[in-house]
């Protein structure tokens, strides 16, 4: 048993050290057998990359033959991000099993199971921990920075259907139980105003200003100085 957990950890090391190889250059300055859970993702993988005529920089193949319910890959260079994002159809499971399958407090990197794992929708949710050792989305608390954000302002989104970069423009807190972040808006005017909200909120201050139109990514993780806390870090998806 303890021979198989070593080869699992050998395997996702593998990984994620290839999937550092296949980043493209900054331009500025974890798997669950989930498909039991969801078995129908592979096949709309594989149906929906027959008809995109965009690529992946980074080879899903490998990836996804050891974590089939990978949904895609996010990195922030020179940071600790850099983490499969793992697909279910619950917010739940992932918060306490790696994406191996076993259960481990640092949990997974993981959609909102109501956003398309193609992020189409106008904003989609990504959660994490914040971990005090900082990985996971431990970092993020670091985007109350201002020169933190100088030096990175965007993170890297790999696909199976092609590679994005997410230019993040606000990043504040505030208490779950008062206010929740938005998947879809009514209309441009709702759009607008979450928006221009969040970038008034921010930490740090963006010349980024999504319009109507731009779809949206947002980091979500616990925190710690409000009571049930949530700190949020958003950013325009700009396809690569």
């Amino acid at each position: 048993m303890r021979s198989k957990r070593a080869a699992s950890i050998l395997i996702l090391g593998i990984i994620i050290a290839s999937a550092a190889g296949f980043a493209p250059t900054r331009t500025s300055t974890i798997t669950g057998q989930e498909g039991t859970r969801n078995p129908s993702l592979s096949f709309f993988f594989a149906r929906a990359a027959e008809a995109a005529p965009r690529q992946s920089r980074m080879d899903f193949a490998p990836i996804r033959r050891e974590i089939p319910a990978t949904a895609a890959w996010i990195r922030i260079f020179e940071t600790t991000l850099n983490y499969p994002v793992m697909r279910c159809n619950d917010n739940e499971y992932y918060l306490t099993h790696l994406p191996n399958g076993e259960k481990g407090a640092s949990g997974s990197i993981f959609l909102d199971y109501r956003n398309a794992w193609n992020f189409s929708d106008r904003n989609t949710l990504i959660y994490g921990h914040n971990m005090k050792n900082g990985t996971m989305f431990g970092m993020l608390q670091s985007y109350a920075d201002q020169s933190f954000y100088d030096r990175h302002p965007t993170a890297a989104l790999f696909t199976p259907l092609g590679d994005y970069e997410i230019q993040f423009f606000a990043a504040y807190a505030f208490d779950q139980q008062h206010e929740t972040a938005p998947i879809l808006f009514e209309d441009e005017a709702a759009f607008d105003n979450f928006v221009n909200g969040a970038r008034q909120r921010s930490m740090f201050r963006s010349n980024i200003e999504p319009k109507w139109g731009d779809r949206l990514v947002t980091f979500v993780t616990c925190e710690y100085t409000n009571n049930d806390g949530r700190l949020i870090v958003i950013g325009r998806l700009f396809e690569r």
